[in-house]
């Protein structure tokens, strides 16, 4: 393993309902994507299992100067969104370590930040795994998403000002740039930034976590490559921030569903390809 470099059915789905509008440059990613809050439970020391010979060794994106914990997260983060590591793999600190040429004290602090983002799941067996998806898991998913996320949108609305509206703004122009250079892992981190952003403006701490712990369990890389999908997230969340601007709490509502509607079509659409493939089950 070298790692580097159908329709749901529902009411009110449109195959593209969104207007495009014009906005302005984005700024740095790295000033972009902001945080939030990650599971950092600490991982058993039986992880550290003796590396495996059956994997080649992983290739390090050095694309710029940067700590081994960001090195180590941006590399396996890379490899999780596409496809190199696959659903259900399981790893060991001990295997990544040695394939990435790092102690492990980095693997370990990367491995928080995507158990955080929701891409490796910790087994009480203390056995790392990348997280798997099945169409029942997405459906029921997407029913709760389709609920709390547009009221989030609605409730976000009233606190927002200008300023807010430019920085979602921002955030989604740096997340088209990344699309168009290629960097799916940054696109990754951007959309996230862009919708827990707006969410925040809630102030309803417990909202703010459901939202959290929902995008955890999902695997995000499922559509990510899906030509489909890739050009339209951008269009819509321009569309929802130019409803927000406008102070137009339904409409941006109406919008942000109809975004996670075409999301969940574009993954029951992976199932069902990877299924006529012959891959993973569906």
């Amino acid at each position: 393993m070298a790692i580097g470099g159908g329709a749901s059915g529902r009411p009110g789905a449109a195959a593209h309902p969104f207007p495009t509008f014009a906005s302005g440059k984005g700024k740095d990613m790295r000033q972009l994507q902001g945080g939030s809050s990650f599971d950092e439970s600490r991982n058993g020391s039986s992880m550290d299992a003796p590396p495996s010979t059956s994997h080649r060794p992983l290739s390090v994106r050095e694309d710029k100067p940067q700590t081994k914990t960001a090195l180590a997260v941006r590399t396996l983060r890379h490899a999780l969104l596409n496809g190199t590591i696959h659903q259900g793999q399981q790893l060991t600190v001990g295997e990544l370590a040695a394939q990435l040429g790092m102690s492990s004290t980095p693997i370990r602090e990367a491995i928080r930040i995507l158990q955080g983002e929701g891409l490796i799941q910790f087994t009480p067996h203390h056995a790392l795994t990348v997280r798997a998806l099945t169409p029942k898991v997405a459906q029921d998913i997407f029913v709760i998403r389709l609920e709390v996320e547009p009221l989030a949108t609605r409730l976000a609305m009233a606190r927002m000002t200008s300023v807010d509206f430019d920085r979602l703004a921002e955030i989604n122009d740096a997340m088209r740039d990344a699309l168009d250079h290629g960097q799916i892992e940054d696109r990754y981190a951007l959309n996230r930034s862009w919708h827990f952003t707006l969410y925040a403006h809630t102030h309803n701490r417990a909202m703010i976590e459901t939202i959290e712990s929902l995008w955890q369990r999902f695997l995000w890389p499922t559509t990510w490559f899906m030509p489909s999908h890739a050009g339209h997230s951008h269009e819509h969340h321009t569309a929802i921030t130019q409803a927000l601007r406008a102070g137009d709490g339904d409409t941006a509502a109406r919008l942000m569903r109809e975004h996670i509607l075409l999301r969940e079509q574009n993954t029951l659409a992976f199932f069902a390809s990877q299924t006529a493939a012959g891959g993973e089950p569906a």
